[in-house]
């Protein structure tokens, strides 16, 4: 039996209170069908917990914009420490024309991954000619145990095998390069970042505090790297600058992958605010068993709570937890039952399955079971996915009605946007469409595209609209 859309119906209804009520009791009718009793119960909690009504996401989207206020009122662009938002300032002024030109380097550290790119700008917003170099950071340079030098060092060897690929290495004067360093920092002037705090699983220490051009900078002496960087810029400042160079109307950037943050053109400012909005928290926000529990084993528990909810790095987690709390541990896969055993990519892949049959193979080739998996588990499996990414579209569409009404663009508005979750969750972006409009008037003129390496092309168009 097919799973009843409460949310759609509910919209169909006008929100009537009555007939909301008639159409969550027939949902529950629905999910004791598909399930044995057991399952039935659990399924129906979780179900619960994890819709959001309008009128939720309206309030929280409320909460959302007090909050981007607030940070703006107390730190003036430079952040603090009590702001959950920081709107930190992110020195840049200008949006690119599509006219830049010429031959510049860019290096994105913000996650997982570290890339270092020489970028060659034909003008004209056409598509750029590319040259990457890209490896992952190693789990010991992320822990606190490893050093500030030891990190960028490695950066540092990654930029050094590119200049050299291209003989760039000879120049007599230092290249100069844009560093797209997606943390939460401050930044004085354009090309100093000083880290405020990590987030994203990062606990490297002798780096909060520091600046982060500063170390680099250290780094590349060290090396031995005929590189200089003269533009900091957080990943979705970069995703903004490369979506603008090919859409005029872009005024947000947003990443929606292992991490979450948005920035946009600010028209009173005139600059682009970094939000960074992965800390934003609010009564409106539930937390569930689950994700407290996620909480308190993260690197900085009770901080980045918005961005716990929505982002790469834990949706797969959130999964995992929820179909063991529902089947226990006992018989179950390895990767079923230790923490980060199963990811974002597994969950994207039984969100993209056409059928139970489908699920059930993957789950069948993905994992070493002691028993065969049960028709059950992967409808269970199928629902869960369901409900974990539609609430975190649910979120950071809320994040994105409120961010857009600070660029003062009510007719038509681009949000570029970078980001695994958003390219490869099966139905993401319409499910942000959806929520986008019950949540702004203004939903038709809010385009959503997709930022094809927006973090890395951008810090290079920061530097590029210097020269």
């Amino acid at each position: 039996m097919a799973s009843v859309d409460v949310k759609k119906l509910a919209m169909v209804a006008g929100g009537s209170a009555a007939l909301v009520a008639v159409l969550f009791a027939l949902q529950k009718r629905t999910v004791r069908a598909q399930y044995s009793t057991t399952v039935a119960q659990k399924m129906e909690e979780i179900e619960a917990e994890f819709h959001m009504s309008t009128s939720e996401l309206k309030a929280l989207m409320m909460d959302f914009t007090a909050e981007m206020d607030r940070g703006m009122d107390l730190g003036q662009g430079r952040g603090h420490e009590a702001a959950l938002i920081k709107m930190l300032n992110a020195r840049v002024d200008n949006l690119p024309t599509g006219k830049e030109s010429g031959v510049v380097y860019a290096m994105d550290l913000g996650g997982t991954n570290l890339r270092v790119l020489r970028v060659k700008l034909l003008g004209g917003a056409r598509e750029p000619e590319v040259s990457e170099y890209s490896r992952r950071i190693p789990d010991e340079l992320m822990a606190s145990s490893a050093t500030g030098d030891q990190l960028f060092d490695n950066v540092a060897d990654a930029a050094l095998e590119l200049v050299q690929r291209h003989g760039d290495n000879e120049r007599s004067e230092p290249i100069k390069c844009g560093f797209t360093f997606s943390f939460p920092m401050e930044q004085p002037k354009l090309a100093s970042g000083i880290l405020i705090e990590w987030t994203k699983g990062f606990a490297t220490s002798q780096c909060v505090g520091k600046d982060a051009a500063e170390l680099m900078n250290a780094a590349f002496k060290r090396k031995k790297v005929n590189m200089e960087v003269a533009a900091m810029c957080n990943d979705t400042v970069g995703t903004l600058m490369g979506c603008a160079y090919m859409h005029p109307t872009c005024r947000i950037g947003l990443i929606l992958g292992t991490g979450s943050n948005a920035c946009y053109f600010d028209p009173t400012i005139g600059a682009v605010i970094n939000t960074e909005w992965g800390g934003f928290d609010s009564s409106h926000m539930r937390k569930t068993a689950v994700d407290l529990a996620i909480d308190k084993v993260s690197p900085n528990p009770s901080r980045q709570m918005f961005e716990k909810q929505i982002s790469g790095l834990y949706l797969g987690e959130i999964v995992r937890r929820l179909f063991i709390s529902i089947f226990g541990e006992r018989g179950m896969p390895e990767d079923l039952t230790r923490r980060a055993g199963w990811d974002t990519a597994d969950v994207s892949h039984v969100l993209g399955a056409f059928s139970e049959e489908e699920v059930l193979t993957f789950l069948n080739t993905r994992l070493q079971w002691r028993s065969p998996p049960t028709v059950e588990m992967a409808r269970v499996m199928k629902r869960l996915a369901e409900l974990v990414v539609d609430r975190s579209a649910a979120l950071c569409a809320a994040g994105i009605a409120a961010v857009a009404r600070k660029t003062k663009e009510f007719r038509v508005l681009t949000v570029g946007i970078d980001g695994s979750v958003y390219k490869k969750s099966p139905g993401y972006p319409e499910r942000l469409h959806r929520y986008l409009k019950k949540l702004t008037p203004f939903a038709e003129g809010i385009r959503l595209v997709e930022s094809v390496d927006g973090s890395g092309k951008g810090a290079a168009l920061v530097v590029a609209s210097l020269q």
